[in-house]
């Protein structure tokens, strides 16, 4: 079996909002999953169609309060020891391929769907009632469970972003009442609306392409001990500008070593420079190796 069709997506939005034509749910920050039970056999699929119902075995309790198939979309989460989930936890989830791993990994990080939609219900394709109409359906019809929970929705945007933003969630998603589910579409039905933070970092290295361009920039910030630490590598938002500095300045930087304390992989073809370049970044969190997640260069400066 492989899976009908993609997954309706949210349109990215920088700013919260309030419109009582919608409601608000908390974004969970994990892999989106799309389950499909179909003549009484539970598939589990990735948002581009892979599939992943061997890794997550506690999934295959989920059950409906009326027997038949169904389509359900959410979110695949993996809570760490605070109740928060962790992105690095149900990746770390997906990556296991030995059955004897994944049984004791189900134990030690197990998974909860958060549902938010609802495609198929029996023999009907709800695709084409509002929003509103397949919520009622999915409380209705999932029953909840340890590893199964209903994405609860609010009226409140503005307020409900503020209260992700004190909990250290991801952010929020913004849905229109009224509206359908339009498979494999990006839609201005839903918006999604993410918490970010910045850094002031020290670039350590820049890694180039064949063509002499920048693929990466090797970022530090101060260690405590008087060195730096590694902190991620990241290329989105560099503009033209930027790239121009820093090749005025390789000469005057370059060295021979590199200036990290210790860096998690030994990278080729790198110029190493004095950590005195700095660079604002934009970022979603800290993953567990303490590294950014989602870096972005807004700007570069001496």
């Amino acid at each position: 079996m492989t899976l009908p069709f993609l997954p309706m997506e949210p349109i990215l939005m920088e700013e919260p909002f309030q419109d009582a034509r919608f409601r608000y749910q908390v974004k969970w920050d994990g892999i989106r999953a799309i389950v499909i039970r179909d003549n009484h056999i539970l598939r589990v699929f990735l948002r581009k169609g892979g599939e992943i119902t061997s890794h997550f075995p506690e999934l295959q309790g989920l059950r409906l309060k009326q027997a038949g198939d169904f389509i359900l979309d959410g979110e695949l989460i993996v809570p760490d020891e605070d109740n928060r989930p962790s992105f690095s936890r149900v990746v770390r989830r997906i990556r296991i391929r030995k059955p004897d791993r994944i049984e004791k990994a189900q134990k030690t990080d197990p998974a909860v769907l958060m549902a938010f939609d609802l495609m198929k219900l029996g023999e009907r394709d709800v695709c084409h009632l509002p929003w509103s109409r397949r919520q009622e359906l999915l409380e209705q019809a999932l029953l909840p469970s340890e590893h199964v929970q209903i994405v609860e929705s609010f009226a409140d945007g503005l307020g409900l972003y503020q209260a992700t933003k004190q909990w250290g969630l991801e952010g929020i998603v913004a849905k229109r009442i009224d509206s359908q589910y339009l498979p494999g579409k990006r839609h201005r039905a839903w918006f999604k609306i993410k918490h970010w933070q910045e850094i002031e970092a020290v670039i350590g290295g820049l890694e180039l392409k064949e063509q002499g361009m920048i693929r990466s920039l090797y970022l530090g910030a101060a260690n405590g001990k008087g060195g730096l630490r590694f902190i991620g590598q990241a290329s989105s938002g560099l503009r033209q500008a930027d790239w121009h500095l820093i090749q005025k300045e390789i000469p005057r930087l370059q060295q021979k070593d590199s200036p990290f304390a210790a860096l998690p992989h030994t990278p080729r073809d790198v110029i190493w420079l004095k950590p005195e370049l700095r660079a604002t970044i934009r970022f979603q969190s800290w993953t567990e190796s303490h590294l950014l997640r989602s870096p972005v260069i807004l700007r570069i400066k001496k």
